[in-house]
């Protein structure tokens, strides 16, 4: 991009010429003057001042805006995968090729793909290939986006952003608060049928990352539903296999049902687990309807180790009683000498 001369070092340079050029007109204006001495020296020094004040004034704006930095609109580009539905995506690309990618006047475009956040910044030449499928793009977040774009790219002389989406905004608050007072036009350009169609799907899961063993934990998952009237299966895997599965009625005048599942191990692991809603053939979209998620089973059991100076019935039946107690990993040791125990040695 350019560079501001009146404010940058090229000043210098431009002010520079402006005395030469002022100097000269003052010279020719008074070399055949009759005036001489201190009034020859005071006119021309007038003449001189009036010529460069003159000057400045009127070349800088034309300067300034032959060699100031440009403005750039920005295109914040939906980069989801809720573009692959119904061929979006071809749809975005003829209206980038057609409708985005000419610059006017005294500016530049950048381009820049956001789904949960900004992505990247692409060329110009990249907008008609963008992909989809080698990121992790489920998620619309335009509110996170726009957040994301006055911290990186605030430093730029921006004169518009327009953001061009279908719509599908699926996760973030309302971005309305963002764009009040940031000093440039924020456009919208909306692409594709909004109209919410039938369709299932996963929206949150609620779990906890990190579990005892021998413990049962809920896990609580909201869905929801769009435009179903029938009773819906909802199964539960644990590493891909099928451990539990539950029926929900859903409705048309209800969207969020919520069911939950319970996890159980008795060994120390991470284990993968997936919830999945069975497809419906009509659904808009089915790379919704399953989400994974890891849990972490650790041992909490306290380690007890008793050491009796002889057997008895005492402690045959502490013994007996510690064994119930399933987050106490105990160990009895009967003397059997000073320095010898029945059920091995001390370690």
């Amino acid at each position: 991009m350019g560079t501001i001369i009146p404010y940058t070092s090229y000043n210098v340079i431009y002010v520079f010429l402006l005395i030469i050029i002022s100097a000269l007109i003052s010279y020719l204006y008074y070399r055949k003057s009759l005036l001489s001495g201190r009034q020859k020296f005071t006119a021309i020094f007038l003449r001189f001042l009036s010529a460069f004040l003159i000057l400045y004034l009127f070349l800088t704006p034309f300067l300034k805006y032959f060699t100031s930095e440009k403005t750039v609109n920005f295109f914040l580009i939906d980069n989801s995968k809720s573009l692959k539905i119904e061929n979006r995506d071809s749809l975005l690309k003829k209206i980038l090729l057609d409708d985005f990618s000419k610059s006017y006047g005294n500016s530049d475009n950048a381009y820049l793909l956001f789904s949960d956040g900004i992505i990247r910044e692409i060329n110009h030449e990249s907008i008609g290939k963008i992909d989809y499928d080698s990121i992790p793009n489920y998620q619309t977040n335009l509110s996170k986006s726009l957040e994301m774009f006055q911290k990186f790219y605030n430093n730029k002389k921006i004169g518009s952003v327009t953001i061009i989406s279908d719509g599908l905004i699926n996760s973030g608050g309302n971005p309305s608060y963002l764009v009040n007072g940031i000093g440039y036009p924020v456009n919208y350009y909306l692409m594709g049928d909004t109209i919410q169609k039938n369709d299932l799907l996963v929206k949150n899961i609620f779990f906890n990352k990190i579990c005892f063993i021998e413990s049962k934990i809920p896990v609580n998952v909201e869905i929801n539903s769009y435009n179903y009237n029938k009773k819906i299966k909802i199964n539960f895997y644990e590493n891909e296999k099928l451990i539990d599965s539950k029926y929900v009625d859903v409705n048309k005048n209800k969207s969020m049902y919520n069911v939950s599942f319970e996890v159980f191990s008795a060994e120390v692991a991470v284990k993968k687990y997936k919830v999945e809603i069975e497809n419906e053939t009509d659904e808009i979209t089915k790379l919704n309807n399953s989400k994974d998620f890891f849990i972490k089973f650790i041992d909490n059991r306290f380690k007890l180790l008793v050491i009796a100076g002889g057997p008895s019935p005492d402690v045959a039946f502490l013994n007996e009683e510690i064994k119930r107690i399933k987050n106490i990993d105990s160990k009895f040791l009967i003397q059997k000498s000073a320095a010898e125990f029945y059920e091995g040695k001390l370690q």
